[in-house]
């Protein structure tokens, strides 16, 4: 894996969408654009934005915040096993955990 700097001038193309195109940038403004926090609590952040992480201490599960037709919520990052017998139903579809 080669090292880049910050001041390496990095290619983004974005494929679709109103700034669809492609564009030259620092690293360094590509690096602060990719730089988040996860929340770590036993409760939701009170005024969550789209992509914000939190996880929840009392489950011991991560989640993320987005919007799915209109509707804005937390949803797991990993599936949850069935009654911990080992199984997940993902879309249907059966895996052993």
């Amino acid at each position: 894996m080669a090292n880049i700097a910050p001041s390496d001038i990095l290619v983004v193309q974005r494929p679709s969408g109103s700034n669809r195109g492609t564009y030259k940038t620092p690293f360094s403004d590509l690096q602060e654009a990719l730089t988040f926090q996860v929340v770590v609590s036993d409760t939701p952040p009170a005024d969550p934005e789209e992509g914000d992480l939190y996880w929840d201490t009392g489950d011991a599960r991560m989640f993320i915040y987005v919007t799915s037709a209109g509707i804005a919520n937390w949803v797991p990052t990993t599936p949850v096993p069935d009654g911990g017998n080992g199984v997940i139903d993902i879309d249907g579809g059966i895996y052993a955990s």
